[in-house]
């Protein structure tokens, strides 16, 4: 059996200290209540694991790494005066799993967060967007939440989709990053929400005139067992056909 990933979620703000983020999240939050390590959702007994980290000086140039230039420069500078970072700590392996850290965290940023990161993807959202994915019905909105896409030297690769209970992907071609990301998004949403069957070495083609990509699984090797990063639901790879 796989190992049950999890899903750590960091958002930082600008709290005075320890008691003003309890506080602040029994009266803000909508229903969630944080004590003792657990941060609970009232009206479901939903739970999850809870840490407060004080500030961190290389958290702006974390984020902008992450966000993949995709944070506004006012919200990277807001970054800088931090004073905490509270840290969200679940049971991943499935959508739903996923999207309900979506909305602990959405909780979070109601009172007080500045920005949202995934730390078992290595991917960040400002709250703006964060909160556009978490109040999209479409079901593509968590994929985009919680995966995104690094690589290079005619390797590309997903890194995330453990957080919502899939194998990650990697394609291994020479062709422009755009393309790349593309191919594995559209594989990937594929996997995630048509769930086919997939047989060793068949292919596969986001159109009839796209290249043909043979498929092979294997265990997630980029990344060792404990890393917040190693899939255990294993990878796909795309190679050209």
């Amino acid at each position: 059996m796989s190992k049950i990933p999890e899903i750590v979620v960091g958002v930082p703000g600008k709290w005075a200290d320890g008691s003003a983020i309890v506080t602040d999240i029994a009266k803000y939050s909508g229903g969630y209540l944080f004590a003792g390590k657990v941060l609970m959702q009232m009206d479901t007994g939903w739970s999850c694991g809870a840490e407060i980290y004080e500030h961190d000086p290389q958290l702006k140039t974390a984020f902008n790494v992450a966000g993949g230039g995709q944070i506004p420069d006012n919200v990277l500078d807001t970054l800088n005066n931090h004073t905490y970072t509270f840290y969200l700590i679940a049971e991943g392996g499935s959508i739903e799993k996923a999207q309900a850290v979506m909305q602990a965290a959405n909780a979070i940023l109601r009172c007080g967060g500045i920005a949202v990161k995934v730390e078992s993807a290595g991917v960040a959202h400002s709250a703006a967007k964060w909160i556009e994915l978490t109040e999209d019905e479409l079901p593509t909105a968590v994929m985009e939440g919680f995966v995104t896409y690094v690589g290079g030297d005619e390797c590309f690769y997903s890194c995330g989709m453990h957080n919502i209970g899939f194998p990650d992907a990697v394609l291994h071609a020479n062709v422009p990053p755009h393309e790349a990301a593309r191919c594995l998004d559209i594989f990937l949403k594929y996997l995630a929400f048509e769930q086919p069957i997939i047989h060793e070495n068949e292919t596969f083609s986001i159109s009839a005139d796209a290249p043909a990509y043979r498929l092979q699984k294997s265990q997630c090797e980029m990344f060792e067992g404990d890393d917040l990063f190693h899939n255990p639901f294993g990878v796909w790879n795309l190679k050209p056909a």
